[in-house]
């Protein structure tokens, strides 16, 4: 199937997801994480051949500097980007969201819509069957790299990079770990750390999502006033909850 065709295939399934999931939140969070993973996941062969390289080096960098969050002290800086990559993928992630929710995402309202979606997306919530011919994103994170939301907000500010715009967007965005690791907690009550890798999809489990529906207003209450430093803190202690320190 052609990339274009793929693409509204892809998202069309997703709104429907066969699951009998139709609220608007579902439906937002589905277009627009169906879109952003066949943009810039080379599973899915994106349109544009260099954005393998730009992905994979992203997250190297990415990578890297959660596993020093846990390690610099107290004034050091983490690593920085290639500005042109780094702007790309701004451009980009920022660009499917006001195409999915509106053009102002500092909007009260839309960054409320957009918390939600993604706070579902962080537990599994969005999680729908996959297509038996074609592959999909399923709207699942795919495992630890959840991490690399509230990171790549951290490195764009630091940039000067669509500043306001990560800035608005980093309470969400340090929520997604937190509700990934409190499925995980939920799931499993010996749940301890591990190495980064160990992580896969959000554990398919009985618990009620009430349990993680609450959870998320608690952490958007808390979040929601911290200064860019203080969720740079939730971070590096979400990081420390999550990973074994020998993987970095």
């Amino acid at each position: 199937m052609a990339t274009a065709a793929r693409l509204e295939f892809a998202v069309k399934h997703a709104w429907g997801g066969g699951d009998g999931v139709g609220d608007e939140i579902s439906r937002l969070g589905r277009e627009y994480f169906t879109r952003l993973d066949l943009a810039t996941n080379p599973v899915h062969r994106p349109p544009d051949p260099e954005m393998e390289v730009v992905v994979l080096g992203l997250r190297n960098v990415l990578t890297q500097r959660l596993f020093q969050r846990c390690r610099v002290a107290a004034g050091e800086s983490l690593p920085g980007y290639d500005a042109a990559v780094v702007e790309r993928i701004s451009t980009l992630m920022l660009g499917l969201l006001r195409s999915v929710f509106g053009e102002n995402l500092l909007d009260a309202e839309t960054v409320d819509r957009i918390g939600k979606v993604h706070d579902r997306f962080s537990w599994g919530g969005l999680r729908r069957p996959l297509h038996p011919r074609i592959r999909i994103p399923n709207n699942v994170p795919d495992g630890a790299a959840i991490f690399m939301f509230p990171e790549f907000a951290h490195l764009a500010i630091e940039m000067d990079i669509d500043a306001d715009g990560w800035t608005a967007l980093l309470p969400i965005l340090t929520r997604m770990p937190a509700l990934y690791l409190r499925a995980h907690e939920l799931a499993d009550p010996a749940f301890a750390p591990k190495p980064f890798d160990d992580y896969g999809h959000p554990p398919e489990f009985d618990a009620p999502e009430a349990d993680l529906y609450a959870h998320a207003r608690t952490l958007a209450s808390e979040y929601d006033g911290m200064s860019r430093g203080s969720l740079a803190d939730a971070l590096d202690g979400l990081v420390a909850k999550a990973f074994t320190l020998d993987v970095g």
